[in-house]
């Protein structure tokens, strides 16, 4: 149910985010984000009830829909797709990616409304009933495995991944291997100017508490170890369609590793 708490994050070029901003602002708490690198940072600052996304904004609508059913924490976010010209291949790309509802422009307000209210009172796809608290145990592994299938599934629905770098393939093979050294991977990052200065700058965060900076990459890769070395390839390559990691566009590494290295919480799959 719309409430005048509900809060709506509008994804679209400038003009038309401010328009459906308006269109919305009697019921609900609405705001705009004008390309797919400023929602994800909206995102991080607060999570929205549910996101209204244009087809063919800045980033791609589809695509920020998938990385947004593909995050634990924003699953089960009702999206809304709205595009100029709907297409049975667009529309079933959409429904692959985990979108709620698609609606052709131009529409109307009370059209948007009902949307709205269709996407908050609908339960998300995937959704269990409660099995009452007998049965937690199984049904927390039973979560972990759906989520765990949805996201495999939808990471094989996308369309267009981008090619992963080869050497970012050679770091990520080299965190794997058992007799990779610090120095192996230094070599190797140094081919990455980049991910270099990520690395530095993660190792260098206040999140490890150490006073004394270091500018070694060997000292930065120890400091770091193998798995969260392995997690930052995974992550930067994600994240850099949204804005690019090299410059914190659409990923803030501190915040990023501090939110990786919380306690798992098991979240409904989309």
């Amino acid at each position: 149910m719309i409430t005048a708490d509900t809060r709506v994050l509008v994804v679209d070029q400038e003009r038309f985010a401010s328009l459906i901003v308006k269109m919305l602002a009697p019921k609900c708490k609405a705001e705009a984000a004008f390309d797919g690198t400023e929602a994800v940072r909206k995102l991080r600052e607060a999570t929205p009830d549910v996101i209204i996304v244009e087809q063919n904004v800045g980033g791609g609508g589809i695509r920020l829909a998938e990385l947004v059913g593909m995050n634990p924490k924003y699953a089960a976010l009702p999206v809304i797709l709205t595009s100029t010209r709907p297409s049975p291949e667009t529309i079933m790309q959409a429904r692959n990616a985990g979108v709620s509802s698609y609606l052709a422009k131009p529409f109307r307000p009370s059209e948007l409304l009902k949307r709205i209210e269709s996407a908050l009172s609908s339960p998300p796809p995937g959704t269990a009933n409660d099995q009452g608290a007998g049965s937690n145990a199984s049904s927390e592994s039973e979560a972990t495995d759906e989520a765990g299938s949805e996201i495999s599934s939808r990471v094989a629905q996308i369309d267009g991944l981008p090619p992963f770098p080869a050497t970012h393939a050679e770091i990520l093979k080299l965190t794997k291997s058992d007799q990779a050294s610090s120095e192996d991977l230094a070599e190797k990052i140094q081919m990455d100017p980049s991910f270099l200065a990520t690395v530095l700058k993660l190792a260098n965060s206040s999140y490890y508490g150490l006073s004394k900076k270091t500018t070694s990459l060997k000292m930065a890769v120890t400091r770091l170890g193998m798995e969260e070395l392995s997690n930052l390839v995974m992550a930067a390559q994600v994240f850099k369609n949204l804005g690019g990691y090299e410059n914190g566009g659409g990923l803030d590494v501190e915040s990023f590793w501090k939110h990786s290295e919380s306690p798992r919480v098991i979240r409904r799959p989309f």
